[in-house]
């Protein structure tokens, strides 16, 4: 196929895909236009795409490819430069094909246990360039309790001292998970797509919610489950869709 043939290949794909996920669409069977669809979509990786600006340029100028036909309408007017047509083959391929959360999450952690000593976590956060942690889940027999974080951490030191001014070391987890928000963790599955872990970051930014520090990853997204690995911000940097 040339240029053309496969830029318009890769924005039926899009829009079939678009169609397949549209409860309206499917319903009444009806005209579903690119640009409604994409409008009214809750599907997360579609909301993604969404936002990006690219999609619409590219409706436009597939409408000029397949609506203004030369040569009787035999052949197309013009023809994309291969790094368009490169670029609406990923968005296809990444709309039916999404990475996992699990793909993009940091499977070595470090887990521990609402009883073991303060010290245990101030030993592993203060690891620098051994595999130092900024979040440490807290689970007790698989149960999850808490996400331990540096933040949480300081707010503690700051009320850590006792009358000689010595940091009172001698306490366990439990006594610190006090100063973290409870509101700091979120969960997915291991098959939730990267764009609904992007989602779940974006809108808690969007409401002023930005105490979520980490999304843990497990095989449903329930928190009794185990945890197969950890997200942050920094892990979804460069996922444009």
């Amino acid at each position: 196929m040339n240029n053309a043939d496969r830029f318009v290949a890769a924005y039926n794909r899009i829009h079939n895909y678009m169609k397949d996920k549209d409860p309206k669409y499917q319903n009444d069977k009806g005209f579903a236009d690119f640009k409604t669809l994409l409008r009214r979509s809750t599907n997360p990786v579609i909301k993604n795409m969404r936002n990006n600006s690219r999609l619409l340029k590219f409706h436009e100028l597939r409408n000029v490819l397949v609506h203004e036909k030369g040569n009787n309408g035999l052949e197309y007017i013009a023809t994309p430069h291969s790094s368009i047509v490169e670029e609406i083959e990923k968005f296809a391929e990444e709309l039916e094909s999404p990475r996992s959360a699990e793909s993009i999450c940091t499977k070595e952690m470090a887990i521990i246990h609402s009883a073991d000593n303060i010290k245990t976590a101030l030993d592993l956060m203060k690891n620098e360039g051994k595999g130092e942690y900024s979040q440490i889940p807290i689970y007790d027999e698989n149960r999850f309790v808490a996400l331990l974080t540096d933040g949480g951490i300081s707010r503690w030191i700051a009320h850590a001292f006792n009358d000689d001014g010595l940091l009172m070391e001698n306490m366990s987890v439990q006594e610190v998970i006090q100063y973290e928000n409870p509101r700091n963790v979120a969960f997915v599955g291991r098959h939730d797509s990267v764009f609904k872990v992007k989602e779940i970051f974006e809108n808690r930014i969007s409401n002023n919610q930005l105490n979520l520090q980490a999304i843990i990853v497990t095989e449903h997204g329930k928190p009794h489950e185990k945890a197969l690995g950890i997200i942050t911000a920094w892990d979804i940097v460069g996922i444009e869709m």
